[in-house]
């Protein structure tokens, strides 16, 4: 039944519309990166040469997002204690693709926010995607320094991974 679904889904004339639209805004093909398609948003009607611009001065380079990540969590709501706690558990490398979350495995290792700064600073679009990397990264942070026992670290699941990760996403103009 899913599996039918799905199908039905990715062949629908509504999903065929949809790509001749996207496609007529960029101006060109599609290719698979944009999947990240986000000009549906109330945010699109931004102009992405200025959004790009402020982000990449605030992060020239990874250090300054990795510096900056305290800041970040204040701004979503974390008390300052907490923000500086979390944060000094995790570290920005940078990424050949879009970025990746890799949680700590044990206490006293950290967690590594993969994000792509080009050479002129990171564009807004990857901007986008390391608040959604760092939402995953606080996630797995909390799941393994904030709990009674070991064993519990990676729970609740994934899903709840993917919540927080999202969450941070959609607020990343606030904290811009």
């Amino acid at each position: 039944d899913v599996a039918t679904l799905f199908t039905g889904l990715c062949s629908s004339d509504q999903v065929k519309q949809v790509a001749t639209l996207i496609k007529q805004r960029l101006g060109r093909d599609l290719q698979p990166y944009d999947i990240w398609y986000d000009g549906f948003k109330s945010r699109s009607n931004l102009d992405q040469e200025m959004l790009n611009r402020m982000t990449r001065e605030k992060y020239p380079n990874t250090e300054a997002f990795e510096k900056d990540i305290p800041n970040i969590l204040m701004k979503l709501g974390f008390a300052p204690d907490k923000a500086r706690e979390i944060a000094s558990h995790i570290t920005v490398d940078p990424a050949r693709g879009s970025g990746h979350a890799w949680g700590a495995a044990m206490k006293g290792d950290k967690a590594h926010l993969r994000t792509r700064i080009g050479s002129e600073g990171m564009d807004y679009k990857g901007y986008n995607i390391a608040m959604h990397e760092l939402g995953h990264n606080v996630e797995q942070t909390i799941s393994l320094y904030f709990v009674d026992y070991y064993m519990l670290q990676g729970v609740p699941n994934t899903a709840f991974t993917e919540a927080l990760a999202f969450t941070f996403q959609a607020r990343d103009l606030d904290v811009l």
